[in-house]
């Protein structure tokens, strides 16, 4: 089997580096490495909280107040749920 000759270089053009081949021999071993401190993971931008923040969050528009509404509703028939009796039984002889 052969290996696909690299393009030659021009005049001006760097040098390109060699994917491994079998003329080269295996590491033996990875170097030691000094003990590291662990470092604290960034803090995503989403979360980072704002330099000059003036308020919480940005106003309320329509579909924030269809949400609240349909949130609200949703709580009331769960809390009445629990408030009502239940009906009688229909199966007593």
């Amino acid at each position: 089997m052969v290996a696909e000759q690299p393009t030659p270089l021009s005049p001006g053009e760097p040098p390109r580096p060699q994917p491994p081949g079998p003329d080269l021999a295996p590491a033996q071993g990875m170097p030691a490495r000094p003990d590291l401190e662990p470092i604290e993971s960034p803090m995503r931008a989403s979360m980072r909280p704002a330099a000059r923040q003036s308020r919480t969050g940005r106003p309320w528009d329509g579909y924030d107040a269809i949400g609240a509404a349909i949130l609200l509703f949703v709580f009331a028939l769960w809390v009445l749920h629990f408030l009502l009796p239940a009906p009688p039984p229909t199966n007593v002889p």
